[in-house]
């Protein structure tokens, strides 16, 4: 009798999805992290390389395990059930993501914001497809330009009205943007990186702005 699990062997699909997430995880998250360092890092340099250290640990191990747990779990259920379905995938998802992300930290947080805009996106074109929702020619046209100025101006009015409701990275990021740009000192501030080029220049005794 053939397996209902569509993995050729259980046991060797989610070994290699624990590498390949502890693989990826770490390539997404160790670049991301060195950017987000060098623009809003604070502290003096061990500081920041621990902190890109940690991240891309937490990001790496909690991607692998999750990948391996679900897939583990997936082939169990399945085989349970008799049969492949979605609703074994949803299952499966659930449990794992429980014991791997749902504790809340910076970059769980980020992990399933992510998730979640695209879910969104995925879910709406889902149903526009399956013609649950009618077709509407305008709003097909006009539904990126709707989505945009509502995002933006939902956002840009939290930052008004409350930073502190916002995620940590991006009121660090708009704060940058809107309210450093309120100050400035010299020259330098005007000058895209301008800090940091006069540090590096600085130093070499190259330029003085």
């Amino acid at each position: 009798m053939n397996s209902p699990c569509l993995h050729e062997n259980c046991g060797k699909s989610a070994v290699k999805g624990l590498a390949s997430g502890l693989g990826y995880g770490a390539k997404v998250r160790f670049t991301h992290s060195i950017v987000i360092s060098a623009l809003f890092g604070k502290g003096n340099l061990k500081k920041r390389v621990l902190q890109i250290i940690k991240n891309t640990t937490e990001h790496s191990k909690n991607l692998g395990v999750y990948v391996f747990i679900y897939k583990s779990l997936l082939c169990f259920i399945t085989k349970i059930r008799g049969k492949a379905a979605p609703g074994n995938s949803a299952m499966s998802g659930l449990i794992s993501s429980y014991f791997i992300f749902s504790k809340e930290t910076p970059v769980n947080s980020q992990i399933t914001l992510y998730l979640f805009s695209r879910i969104l996106t995925g879910s709406t074109k889902l149903l526009y497809a399956r013609k649950i929702i009618p077709a509407m020619p305008w709003l097909e046209k006009w539904s990126f330009a709707l989505l945009t100025i509502f995002c933006w101006a939902s956002v840009m009015y939290l930052f008004e009205k409350d930073k502190t409701c916002l995620q940590s990275s991006l009121a660090s990021s708009m704060d940058f943007l809107y309210v450093d740009s309120e100050k400035w000192k010299g020259v330098v501030d005007f000058i895209p990186f301008g800090e940091s080029l006069q540090t590096y220049f600085g130093k070499l005794g190259l330029i003085k702005f």
